[in-house]
């Protein structure tokens, strides 16, 4: 029992370090956008952790799945099955491309692909979307886009499948496969960035054939929100707080475990 409870306790402990350290980031993050935005024209080559504001050109867009949103530059998806409190996330992910970005006077490159190849999928997802965002979902209950036993609508299926691979085998598993039942109907939700939206962006300068990009680096990720800047420093400090509470909950918890064995 003594050696179960110290395996406890150093279980918390280790639990307690790991939110600490999701702290300690989310706290980095909440200051991000406490500056100024830079006037695009003063951007020069090397500048670290500048803020600049503007309108989105697009040159590229991802894929086109809903004509109701022209030149989408961001597709942020997620598939959950299920309703209510039994609602779960199958698969999730986003569609990204480099584009311009102007402040009524000059204009500078955004590149997130730079982003992205350098980092794992943990750290790729830095899009903080207003809930205002154009949005979308579909699901097998809406008879206009309608679908037998609740699947996703065949265009959404292609499009995830093409996204995310694994999501394919899912039913290759007994209880994933009772998951497809009609009772477990998939919803599609996505949030998009097109042409012409007014967004933030945090990052470094870089210069590349004579011109500025704005990318990201291990030390100062690339952020692209459509939040004001107060709402999102603001969602970061709380996320903060909450983090901080978890931490010392669970350090308090590991602690007490530990020193009742009575070997400390």
């Amino acid at each position: 029992m003594t050696l179960l409870q110290l395996i406890g306790g150093l279980v918390f402990v280790l639990i307690s370090v790991v939110i600490g350290k999701k702290g300690q980031k989310q706290w980095r993050l909440k200051n991000t956008f406490n500056q100024e935005p830079a006037p695009i024209r003063s951007l020069t080559d090397g500048m670290t952790g500048v803020v600049i504001k503007g309108t989105i050109n697009a040159n590229k867009t991802v894929s086109q799945l809903f004509t109701d949103y022209e030149n989408p530059v961001l597709n942020s998806w997620t598939v959950r099955s299920g309703s209510g409190s039994d609602k779960s996330i199958r698969s999730s992910g986003f569609e990204v491309v480099n584009f311009e970005l102007s402040d009524g006077n000059d204009s500078v490159s955004i590149d997130p692909q730079f982003w992205i190849s350098k980092h794992s999928s943990e750290e790729k997802a830095f899009f903080e979307l207003s809930s205002s965002s154009d949005y979308i979902s579909i699901d097998g209950s809406n008879t206009k886009h309608t679908s037998r036993r609740g699947k996703l609508p065949e265009h959404l299926y292609e499009y995830v499948k093409e996204q995310d691979p694994s999501y394919q085998n899912l039913t290759k598993n007994k209880r994933l496969k009772k998951a497809q039942s009609k009772r477990k109907r998939k919803r599609f939700e996505s949030q998009m960035l097109t042409d012409g939206d007014e967004v933030y962006v945090y990052g470094n300068t870089e210069v590349r054939q004579g011109d500025v990009n704005i990318i990201g680096t291990e030390k100062t990720p690339l952020i692209i929100t459509n939040k004001s800047p107060k709402d999102f420093n603001r969602s970061y400090f709380f996320s903060f707080l909450l983090s901080t509470i978890a931490s010392l909950f669970a350090f308090g918890i590991g602690a007490v475990l530990i020193i009742t064995t009575g070997l400390f």
